[in-house]
């Protein structure tokens, strides 16, 4: 199985991606890109100091200079990359289980690097593994840290009444955690210490186990919003002060509403969220799923304000277009001080509709399962914007090839509970 996944290099280490594949890996990134310094962050993964250490070899063997910046979050690695106006490379695994690691990557324009943007031709290099021998490139260590938050702390000047409970999952997104305290929010930090081992849950956002600790935390605390970073923090999961789930589409559509506060614009949803968006929303644009896409959205796009998926990565044209946890947890705590109502009442006012979870199935040949479907349902609106997306009376549904996994993936909602139900047993029949 290639390392070379759709938007990222990734295995399992030391299994699938050991030192010396980071080597190659450094080598071909560097001998693609052709440029003369590279940032490269890791984060904390017990294996990403021997991985960046590797990586960094194979860079400046290829006569490149390396800017090594240390343990950070990954939107701290983009972030440093984008002010050096260099290429960057993040050693993480992001969400992924602790025995995981890879390799995140961004060119000098701030455009993230992923299968169809380069790494295909990345991969050609890595498996030829035929590289000219040059004079080695040298390496300075750098700490990106007190720029960062000086940049929060002025971007977010003004008075917090908020009060946050927030999970780091032992993972590298704590490292800037001093903002909280610069800003004066009030706040309970939880797994804020980096371990590799992740001991206290999975660093993933989406798994319900995950957030049990969290949802009881926020109650405990009095809290008005729970926090959750997943292991490199560009993806942030969020509670109301109830401890139920904040679903990321009703995120999206009071962080859009506080945005439009200040001033117009357009703005960049997943295709999976809530009919409510477009409801409530009238600039917003649905998209097929996978960041690279609604980074690419902000960019090209002069009037964008923000972009947001489902899996939690949140992204601001004003700051370069990151999936920046921290930015999207604190610009939700600022909108929820101007406010001043519950987080748990805000999102209920927007709720219309009944909605699935995702649904991932085991399908032997995703393709005929996808032209069964949309043969089935033919007399509906169909879209084709990723996989198919049928509207129909009363519901829609949403059928796609993941990206990552050998799945089919499916979000159904409908108008009342009973039609949820009966369009999701008859869908679900079909596909099995």
């Amino acid at each position: 199985m290639s390392l070379f996944k759709e938007y990222d290099i990734r295995g399992v280490y030391p299994a699938e991606l050991s030192e010396e594949e980071a080597i190659l890996i450094g080598k071909s990134i560097a001998a693609y890109s052709r440029t003369k310094k590279i940032v490269v962050g890791r984060d904390g993964r017990l294996s990403s100091p021997a991985l960046a250490k590797s990586l960094i070899k194979g860079i400046t063997s290829q006569g490149a200079d390396v800017v090594d910046i240390g343990v950070v979050s990954t939107p701290m690695l983009y972030y440093a990359a984008i002010k050096m106006k260099s290429w960057g490379v993040m050693v993480t695994a992001s969400h992924n289980p602790k025995e995981y690691n890879g390799f995140k990557t961004i060119d000098n324009k701030g455009v993230m690097r992923h299968y169809s943007t380069g790494m295909k031709d990345v991969e050609k290099i890595y498996v030829k593994n035929i590289f000219q021998k040059r004079k080695s490139g040298t390496v300075v260590k750098k700490n990106i840290l007190p720029k960062y938050l000086a940049e929060l702390k002025k971007s977010f000047s003004g008075k917090f009444g908020a009060k946050a409970t927030i999970d780091f999952s032992n993972g590298s997104g704590s490292v800037p955690k001093k903002i909280f305290d610069l800003l004066k929010i009030k706040h309970r930090k939880m797994y804020d210490r980096i371990d590799g081992n992740f001991p206290h849950h999975e660093c993933n956002p989406l798994k319900p186990a995950a957030l049990i600790a969290l949802k009881k935390a926020v109650v405990i605390e009095d809290s008005d919003v729970g926090i959750i970073f997943d292991g490199d923090a560009d993806r942030v999961g969020f509670i109301d002060e109830n401890g139920d789930v904040a679903e990321p589409d009703f995120i999206f559509i009071l962080l859009a509403m506080h945005e439009l506060e200040k001033k117009q614009g357009n703005f960049y949803h997943d295709l999976r969220f809530s009919k409510s968006v477009e409801e409530n929303i009238p600039t917003a644009h649905k998209l097929r799923v996978g960041n690279p896409f609604f980074k690419d959205a902000l960019r090209n796009d002069k009037k964008s304000i923000l972009a947001a998926e489902l899996s939690g990565h949140i992204m601001y044209k004003e700051h370069y277009n990151i999936d920046d946890a921290l930015y999207a947890s604190l610009k939700l705590l600022q909108y929820l001080s101007h406010r001043k109502e519950k987080l748990s009442k805000l999102i209920a006012s927007l709720k219309k509709y009944y909605k699935s979870e995702e649904i991932n199935l085991n399908v032997i040949d995703k393709d005929a399962a996808l032209l069964k479907i949309e043969d089935i349902y033919s007399k509906y609106e169909i879209e084709r914007i990723d996989g198919i997306t049928v509207k129909g009376n009363g519901f829609w549904f949403n059928v796609r090839k993941s990206n990552t996994e050998p799945l089919i993936r499916v979000v159904i909602e409908a108008g009342t509970e009973e039609n949820l139900y009966r369009v999701r047993e008859k869908l679900l029949s079909e596909l099995r």
